[in-house]
């Protein structure tokens, strides 16, 4: 297992926290809320922000674990054809 994808593990474990935090907060904020009516418009909106702050972790990360394979795919298929390159494209895998 190399550093990129230790420190890729790391960042899906917080995204994966964040997530979960933001869930059941929301709920939370839900729950208190209650049954109340009145309050519907503001449930909808807890939950679309709820959803919103989802929707940005995980893109984020999918974003991340793209660019890396990218990058060792890149990098594998170089080493593999007639051109000689001796080091991995750091700036190709930086998240």
């Amino acid at each position: 297992m190399n550093v990129w994808q230790n420190i890729d593990t790391i960042k899906a474990i917080v995204t994966y926290l964040t997530a979960m935090i933001a869930a059941l907060g929301g709920m939370a904020a839900i729950i208190y809320i209650g049954g109340n009516p009145a309050q519907a418009d503001t449930k909808t909106i807890i939950a679309g922000f709820v959803g919103g702050s989802f929707v940005f972790l995980f893109n984020q990360e999918v974003q991340t674990r793209t660019a890396r394979q990218a990058a060792a795919a890149t990098y594998a298929a170089k080493l593999n054809s007639n051109e000689t390159h001796d080091t991995f494209p750091a700036e190709a895998a930086k998240g």
